[in-house]
């Protein structure tokens, strides 16, 4: 069905066919999706991106060079297993452009983990973490429960990986993953975030909000065995911010997860409507943040004294800049608890808990609430004020071109 897809795309123009020949590239970005994490960390670099994603193809390269050195992997691929045409394809235009560096933002792409094994001899891998990794519990579950015929964790190989912090490195030990070596260097969009506002001059307003609740709903367009748990554990989440915020006067913003004027908004505010009632929905709307930019989200949790969800990566992202949250998580699923307990950590709670933690959390200093947390902030998001995650990408990629 992919290739029919595929081979349609062709004929109706919308892919293009090169027939010329490929030069080399000092840096691959593996999937044009990682682009918009790695834009920063690439200026000034030569770099070529390598699509990935049916949808985002615009142009195949059919010189006589690629498909002569495609016959000749055909069969060494064959006898390494993992064999498609995507992953000949790759393969045989990386070794034609030659790269120092093949790096990605999409950690969890298992084609980039089969190149990586195929080639790792070759050419540096480099895998940038963009959010939680919730999908090793459920390959995990999914395989033990007999969901999948394979289990997808033993699939995943990263030989570098630019990382949140400690709990990935735990997280690949406790599902036996295979990653060579963890550099933690934090959030690549924190880092980007304020990358932008340096960049355009912008000054964050420190308290706009006392409450941000962060928008989480579950995955759109996909068949998951919790749905019920999660839709419940979510939107129990948002009724409580509500009702606190409403009877604390406070003020309070509400981040969107989906852009604005979409489907998968529509789709989001749907979600909301279906599970409030009529006040609490009303509320939330009057006090939406819609998604209209990449930094929406950011800009909302930065400018908020305090960050209540359940999973969403962006705790972790205000987290590590020593900024207070609250992981409440109503969904029943494990999964989803914060790698953290104590004082930024209250699981299927009901109200009366909820606003007793939150109402404690408001009037306890920063260096209070921190050593009311079990384990460091930076076991979940490392953060450095004097080299940011871009800097750090930066110096080891140069490292692995050669400049000093």
């Amino acid at each position: 069905m992919k290739y029919f897809y595929f081979f349609k795309k062709i004929q109706e123009k919308k892919i293009k066919i090169n027939f010329k020949k490929i030069s080399p590239k000092k840096i691959v970005v593996f999937d044009g999706v990682s682009f918009v994490d790695l834009k920063y960390s690439l200026e000034d670099y030569d770099y070529q991106i390598l699509e990935s994603r049916a949808e985002r193809l615009k142009e195949i390269n059919l010189s006589v060079e690629l498909i002569l050195s495609a016959i000749k992997n055909f069969f060494l691929i064959i006898l390494k297993g993992n064999f498609s045409l995507p992953i000949l394809y790759y393969y045989t235009i990386i070794k034609l452009l030659k790269p120092k560096v093949i790096i990605t933002a999409i950690d969890n792409s298992l084609q980039f983990s089969y190149l990586a094994k195929l080639l790792k001899d070759n050419f540096i891998f480099l895998a940038v973490q963009n959010a939680n990794r919730f999908d090793y519990e459920e390959n995990y579950y999914n395989f033990k429960n007999k969901i999948s015929r394979k289990n997808y964790n033993s699939e995943l190989f990263i030989p570098n990986f630019f990382c949140f912090g400690s709990e990935e490195e735990r997280l690949a030990k406790y599902y036996n993953l295979k990653i060579d070596k963890f550099y933690k260097f934090g959030s690549i969009r924190t880092a980007n975030f304020f990358y932008y506002l340096n960049k355009n001059k912008i000054d964050l307003k420190k308290n706009l909000f006392d409450i941000c609740l962060i928008s989480e709903i579950p995955p759109i367009g996909k068949n998951k065995t919790d749905d019920a748990f999660t839709s419940v554990g979510f939107t129990n989440v948002a009724k409580y911010a509500i009702k606190f915020s409403l009877e604390n006067n406070l003020k309070f913003i509400f981040a969107t997860k989906t852009f604005k004027d979409t489907e998968y908004f529509n789709q989001e505010i749907a979600f909301y409507k279906k599970y409030l009632n009529q006040k609490e929905f009303n509320y939330l709307s009057a006090n939406l943040n819609e998604k209209k930019g990449f930094y929406s989200s950011y800009f909302c949790i930065f400018q908020s004294h305090i960050a209540i969800a359940a999973q969403s990566t962006l705790l972790r992202d205000k987290i590590g800049l020593r900024q207070k949250i609250l992981s409440c998580n109503l969904t029943k699923l494990k999964k989803y608890d914060f790698p953290i307990s104590g004082l930024c950590t209250l699981n299927n709670c009901n109200y009366d808990e909820f606003a007793k933690r939150l109402n404690n959390i408001i009037n306890l200093s920063d260096d209070e609430y921190f050593k009311g947390l079990d384990k460091d902030k930076d076991h979940v998001m490392a953060f450095d004020k004097n080299q940011s995650a871009i800097e750090k990408i930066r110096l080891e990629i140069d490292k692995n071109l050669g400049i000093q």
